[in-house]
Parts: C-alpha cells; sequence; structure tokens
C-alpha cells in the first residue's frame, strides 16, 4: 500500500508540473484576476466604438540606480503615469510586463503593492468604467514546482521572492514580478504558463564573459558580470499569459509574455524556443475555449523586426501590427536603463515590443503611446516627482493597435 501511495503520489506531481496554470478565474493555482470599478462620481469617458489593443513593459521597481534609473522610489508615481496615459490612449485591452508585486513594512502607504490593480484602479478613475485584470508570476518561480497559489507559484518560489530582496538590496521584504492583462471589458477566462528557461549552451557561454565575447581583454574587464550571468541562466524564468475578453467586437484573445534578453551569444536561440512554447500556448488555449472573433499576441520580444524571432512569430500566422524598426524607421520602444532625463527628449535605441494580431484580424492607426515624461516639480494624483529631471513611466514605451 506505501508502495502504491508513493506511485500515486508521484503521478499527480508529474501531472502538475506538466499541466499549464489553468485560471479559470479560480482564487488558486492560476492567474489572479479581479476587477477595479471606478469611484463614485467618476466622469465617464466617452466611447468611440472601437477597440485598441496595446502592450507595454512597466518597468519592475526592484532596485534603485540613481540618477538615471531609480525604478523603485519612483515605481508609485510612474504606476499613476502610465495608467493616465493608457487611459489618455483610448487603450481598452493591454499585455504589460515587468508588472511588480511587492511586500515591506517601510513603504510609503501610497505605495502599490501589487501593480496590476494599482494601474487597473488608477485607469478605471480616469476613465470612469470598471477595469477588469489578471497576473501571472514571471519571478522568482522555482522550475517544475507546481501552482499552488494565486498568481502562480508555491512555498519555495515564496522563498525565493524574500531572497531577492536580500542579495538586490531592494527595500522590499519580498520581490515579484509577472505579466498582467488589463481590459476594459470582462475577462472571462485566463491561464498561465512557465516557459522553458535558456539552452543549456547559454550556461556554457556565460564564462566567457558578458554577452559570450571571447575576446580577453573585455572578458577581464567584465569579470564582475560574468557572475550576474551565471545567476541569469539559473534563475531567471520566464512565462506566458492568456486571457479572454468578452467584448462588443466578439471575444477577444490575448497572450502576453516576456522573452528573454541577451547575455551571450546563445541567447536568441533561447528566445526562439521560448517563443516556440509561447505561440504554441497561445494557440492551444484558443481551441480548447473555442474559436474566438479576434487574437493578439503581445510581448516585450527582446528582439529587433530582424531577428528570427520576429520572423519566426510571422511564420506562425501572424502579423506585426506596427512594423519598422528603430534605426531604419525610427520605431523605437526600448533604449538606455534611464527614466530620468534633464530634458524632455530621450534617446531609445531599440525595437523589442510588439503587438502581433493574427491573419486575417485587421487592424489600423498602430502607434507608440505611454511616452510622455513629467517635470521635475510636477504632480499627478497628488504625487510630486521625486527626481531633479524628467521622469518616465517606463525605460520602454507601448505600442498600440485599433481593430478595425
Amino acid at each position: 500500500m506505501p508502495r502504491r501511495i508513493l506511485f500515486v503520489s508521484v503521478l499527480c506531481l508529474l501531472a502538475a508540473l506538466v499541466t499549464p496554470a489553468s485560471a479559470a478565474l479560480n482564487p488558486t493555482g492560476g492567474p489572479k484576476c479581479a476587477a477595479a470599478k471606478p469611484p463614485a462620481g467618476a466622469k465617464h469617458a466617452r466611447d468611440d466604438g472601437v477597440i485598441r489593443v496595446a502592450n507595454l513593459n512597466v518597468l519592475h521597481g526592484l532596485t534603485d540606480e540613481p540618477p538615471d534609473y531609480p525604478a523603485s522610489r519612483t515605481l508609485n508615481i510612474r504606476t499613476s503615469m502610465a495608467a493616465a496615459q493608457i487611459a489618455k490612449a483610448g487603450i481598452d485591452i493591454i499585455g504589460l510586463e515587468e508588472v511588480s508585486v511587492v511586500e515591506g513594512p517601510k513603504l510609503d502607504p501610497k505605495h502599490p503593492l501589487e501593480v496590476a490593480p494599482a494601474l487597473a484602479a488608477r485607469a478605471a478613475r480616469a476613465t470612469g468604467t470598471t477595469w477588469y485584470l489578471c497576473w501571472f508570476l514571471a519571478n522568482p518561480h522555482f522550475p517544475v514546482e507546481p501552482d499552488v497559489q494565486s498568481g502562480g507559484g508555491g512555498p519555495i518560489s515564496e522563498t525565493e521572492a524574500q531572497l531577492v530582496s536580500q542579495f538586490t538590496g531592494a527595500p522590499y521584504s519580498k520581490f515579484k514580478e509577472g505579466l498582467a492583462v488589463l481590459s476594459r471589458f470582462p475577462i472571462v477566462d485566463a491561464e498561465g504558463l512557465h516557459l522553458p528557461g535558456r539552452i543549456p549552451a547559454e550556461a556554457a557561454l556565460c564564462p566567457l564573459g558578458p554577452d559570450g565575447t571571447t575576446d580577453p581583454a573585455q572578458i577581464i574587464a567584465g569579470l564582475p558580470d560574468v557572475p550576474s550571468c551565471v545567476e541569469t541562466v539559473g534563475f531567471e524564468t520566464r512565462a506566458a499569459l492568456w486571457a479572454r475578453m468578452k467584448t462588443p467586437a466578439g471575444l477577444i484573445d490575448l497572450t502576453t509574455t516576456h522573452l528573454a534578453h541577451s547575455i551571450t551569444v546563445g541567447s536568441d536561440a533561447s528566445r526562439l524556443q521560448q517563443a516556440a512554447v509561447a505561440l504554441a500556448f497561445s494557440d492551444a488555449r484558443s481551441q480548447i475555449a473555442g474559436a474566438p472573433a479576434h487574437r493578439f499576441f503581445t510581448c516585450d520580444c527582446n528582439s529587433q523586426p530582424e531577428d528570427s524571432v520576429i520572423g519566426y512569430i510571422e511564420s506562425q500566422g501572424w502579423v506585426n501590427t506596427l512594423p519598422g524598426g528603430c534605426a531604419s524607421d525610427g520605431v523605437c520602444t526600448g533604449g538606455p536603463d534611464k527614466i530620468v532625463t534633464r530634458t524632455p527628449r530621450r534617446v531609445m535605441d531599440e525595437r523589442i515590443d510588439y503587438v502581433f494580431a493574427r491573419a486575417g484580424t485587421c487592424t489600423k492607426k498602430p502607434g507608440l503611446i505611454v511616452n510622455t515624461p513629467l517635470a521635475p516639480g510636477a504632480r499627478i494624483d497628488g504625487l510630486i516627482n521625486p527626481t531633479n529631471g524628467y521622469l518616465w513611466p517606463s525605460d520602454h514605451i507601448g505600442v498600440a493597435a485599433t481593430l478595425c
């Protein structure tokens, strides 16, 4: 009997490990979903009858690197900035990356402990309409740990979340970040999936130096960064989040993900592997739930338009709603780790953020959103810019497209 119990237990564990974290809007074991209603008396924003879909990496608040990258101490005001600019752009559905969840006894009482609900609440206030949200854990997630907690992860991942702050010096007792989908329309289903880690070759390439360089001088100069590279390979985790919205245009499915960033020459292969799994997950979820009217795939893909990852996504029947590269077409969505500038301008040198529509879905009027800084001393939602320069909502720029 003990052997039989052990055997069944192992089978149950294996089943949990290979099964995506299903929400079914369930309180445990999958994406954490909620709704934010507008306050009484909020003015209802004009509804023009069109649906705008977007993507934005909101920039987590893990650490501060003054003076250009104070990500933690500006998280509260940047959340208000992002929500206001999402509302102003008329966005209806948006995929988000680097969405923080933190705990910290010494934090400002107004500090958003959960960025997704804070964004939804502030967007609801700005638009006078209810906003719905789902959030799913990306980091830290202990490999193969079943998702038993609301939002994903389990007790081991929770312990890792506490260690993150200790090792980084972050002003939190616990730090997590993940993906979110926000929508002005009800989210009727959602599901999350943890993506594969980096390919094994990246672990071998890391000791060669940052970005996989083999130049001895660069290796010596970059030795302090090598442990960081190895830690990233071993502990960084990525995820995908699928959500289904009930809209006036019919059911809309959106999958969002954040692919691995470059640390070695093998990073593109890691991203390609993750993109393939995320797309297969998106296809499977939409097929299981029944064909929707429209489908979107959004990402911080950490890839340029000419890279193999973007080519692969397009080859799988997805259309880039905003074509063009940074250097060639001025479509820039990412850049240096700088969110405070001396002037209301900054240099962005990458195109790595996208809104893809499933082939056959008509979109128009693509563009960039959430790209307006707050002047020194200026206020929003009663919060004052705490820096001595122009503060930007994120180190990314959002991308949006309008459903025909």
